[in-house]
């Protein structure tokens, strides 16, 4: 019996042995497939090249450009460009007066210019598009929001990534943070997005054409050094509280930097008007997506007649 049992001992080691290198080639087999999924994964996942479908998330990524940039800027055909600048307010849930409009209303005005193609420019292509004969396109629309209120950021904001359009928003900058306007971290959040620019909306939102030089002086300059430091920019229009001005205060603005005012109104801007007496077209309450095809498509219709088809002017200012 004691010789069969030391006969059986190298036996035994040769099984452990044996077993061990299975464990082992099982682990590392287990390491190499398990590392598989995470590569194909990665290789899959869709690009906005890849597919026009892809919801745009800019805080995840920051490197995707908040909207597409024409490649080449049109001349026109010797007549003045024309630019249709929407003038909102509110956009929140069940509006209390004529300046305030639903999302649902304002998001079918979007609907309406996504599938039409419009190019929604920023407030610097509008300045270039209003003071040279070149433009990004003939269909194009200037957003501008006025007040800074909190829904911009609630309802606007989201709407605008939903669709990949860009608006400009006029910062009542003394008001920043107070309840019901958007704080001051919303406002560095929407300006990184790339889907939302910003200009002075005075410091409160005073009437202008009521104050001494000194007052107007210091409601357009302290509200463009607010802007100018929080969002490291150099902010060069503005756009009237109620649209109320006098001839003091253009000469306020131009002596301060400013290069545009924007009023109220109900006309298209054009090359060649007075800068700082841009005209808006007020949306209302009802301006959904009628509205924005009706006050759009002339405009549009207008700019494509009056384009010189032979020659392109390139992205950046010449």
């Amino acid at each position: 019996m004691l010789k069969r049992s030391r006969r059986k001992k190298p036996r035994l080691r040769f099984v452990y042995f044996t077993a061990v290198l299975v464990l082992l080639a099982a682990i590392g087999a287990g390491i190499v497939l398990g590392n598989q999924p995470v590569k194909k994964q990665q290789a899959s996942h869709p690009t906005v090249k890849e597919s026009s479908t892809v919801e745009l998330e800019t805080e995840q990524s920051p490197d995707i450009p908040a909207r597409p940039k024409p490649v080449a800027w049109l001349q026109n055909a010797g007549q003045p460009n024309k630019l249709p600048i929407l003038m909102y307010h509110n956009v929140c849930p069940d509006p209390k007066d004529n300046n305030a409009m639903s999302p649902e209303t304002f998001e079918a005005g979007l609907q309406e210019m996504q599938a039409e193609g419009y190019y929604s420019v920023n407030a610097q292509e509008a300045l270039r598009i209003l003071t040279t004969n070149q433009k990004p396109s003939n269909k194009l629309v200037w957003l501008t929001f006025d007040d800074g209120n909190e829904c911009l950021y609630q309802y606007v904001f989201p709407l605008l990534k939903k669709y990949h359009i860009h608006a400009t928003a006029a910062i009542i900058t003394g008001h920043v943070g107070q309840p019901g306007i958007v704080s001051e971290a919303q406002i560095k959040e929407m300006a990184a997005s790339g889907f939302v620019d910003f200009v002075s909306h005075t410091v409160d939102h005073l009437d202008l054409a009521t104050l001494s030089h000194a007052e107007q002086t210091r409601e357009l300059e302290e509200s463009k050094a607010w802007l100018d430091n929080t969002l490291h920019q150099n902010t060069n229009i503005l756009i009237y509280p109620s649209g109320s001005h006098n001839a003091e205060t253009k000469q306020v603005a131009q002596q301060l930097g400013y290069k545009m005012g924007l009023i109220r109104g109900n006309g298209i801007a054009a090359a060649g008007d007075n800068l700082f007496e841009t005209i808006r077209i007020r949306m209302i309450t009802t301006a959904g997506g009628l509205a924005v095809k009706l006050n759009l498509e002339p405009t549009a219709n207008y700019n494509t007649a009056n384009t010189n088809k032979k020659k392109v002017m390139t992205s950046e200012p010449g």
